[in-house]
């Protein structure tokens, strides 16, 4: 859409995926432009945000963006939605700094590290009880 800051959406809304495929089976991602160090850097960070709406398998199946470059972006997530990647996956494509498209490897990045502290609690248990 064009507005100030550019929105922009493709796939399944949050109240959308979780009609369809129940509360447990959704997970949702938000982070605000107040800390993304692009729009900081420019002056535009106080309105716009970047919401991913996951699978719980982690498969993006929606998202809006709400961002000076949200028509660009979208394009990112329209081709990860199209091949069913998972989030994490984004987390190998190479973002330079600052760019507004960075919170997107940060979000994938900052998803997979919590499933690594959730698993971190159970490999220290095997490797006490030696396996």
């Amino acid at each position: 859409t064009f507005t100030s800051p550019a929105v922009a959406h493709i796939g399944m809304t949050e109240a959308a995926a979780r009609a369809e495929f129940g509360d447990d089976n959704v997970q949702v991602i938000f982070r605000r432009l107040l800390s993304v160090d692009r729009a900081i850097c420019t002056g535009q960070n106080e309105h716009g945000f970047f919401q991913l709406v996951l699978k719980k398998d982690d498969t993006i199946i929606g998202a809006t963006i709400m961002a000076p470059p949200a028509g660009e972006l979208i394009s990112e997530i329209s081709l990860a939605m199209h091949k069913k990647m998972k989030l994490s996956d984004l987390i190998f494509v190479m973002h330079a700094y600052p760019t507004f498209s960075l919170p997107l490897q940060v979000m994938g990045s900052t998803l997979y590290y919590n499933k690594l502290k959730k698993s971190s609690k159970l490999l220290s248990i095997l490797k006490k009880i030696g396996l």
